[in-house]
């Protein structure tokens, strides 16, 4: 005879919502900045090759510090 130590439990049966399901806006609005994010970083990094390309090694390292020195 074995004895059964552990039960699964149903999720509805906790009363929880069903294992990724987002609820109404918050999924929405956190899906939203991560496709933001996403996008500016492809911005930058197109902006980057685009640099790159068009002047060079040396031209772009050089506008790039000079960028940075800017900012600080």
């Amino acid at each position: 005879m074995a004895l059964t130590l552990h039960r699964p439990m149903d999720d509805h049966a906790a009363g929880s919502a069903p294992r990724g399901s987002q609820s109404g806006r918050s999924g929405l609005g956190v899906r939203m900045v991560v496709v933001g994010s996403v996008v500016a970083a492809g911005a930058l990094f197109a902006a980057a090759c685009v640099l790159w390309a068009r002047h060079g090694a040396t031209v772009f390292f050089d506008i790039m510090s000079a960028g940075i020195a800017a900012c600080l």
